[in-house]
């Protein structure tokens, strides 16, 4: 009915009015959202081959956000894909927390 329509539609506005100030908030924030998400996959995969091969834990030891992605940034190369290729070939024999502390599904080619 029209009622329940109207309903419905101010229950959305009201809703989608708290995600667009979450949104909003996060954008203001990007540089710390993005620094706290790189501190969250780095602890996530300190214990991987990749981790320790590439020194996450010493990254983790950066308190500040700035000084975390400076250390990242300055200690990852720019990579290709044969730079992964051993990493790779050990997940795809069955090895686990090889790059990714979590279970892999599935590999697969991607264009990058």
């Amino acid at each position: 009915t029209a009622l329940t329509q109207f309903f419905l539609f101010d229950v959305l506005r009201v809703a989608s009015r708290f995600a667009r100030r979450k949104h909003d908030s996060d954008c203001e924030a990007f540089e710390k959202v993005q620094a706290d998400l790189l501190r969250s996959r780095l602890t996530a995969n300190v214990a991987t081959a990749y981790g320790r091969d590439h020194n996450f834990e010493r990254l983790l030891q950066h308190g500040e956000a700035a000084e975390l992605v400076a250390a990242f940034r300055s200690s990852q190369p720019l990579t290709f894909a044969s730079d992964y290729a051993p990493y790779v070939e050990r997940i795809a024999a069955g090895e686990t927390d090889v790059m990714n502390a979590e279970r892999e599904t599935m590999l697969a080619a991607t264009s990058g």
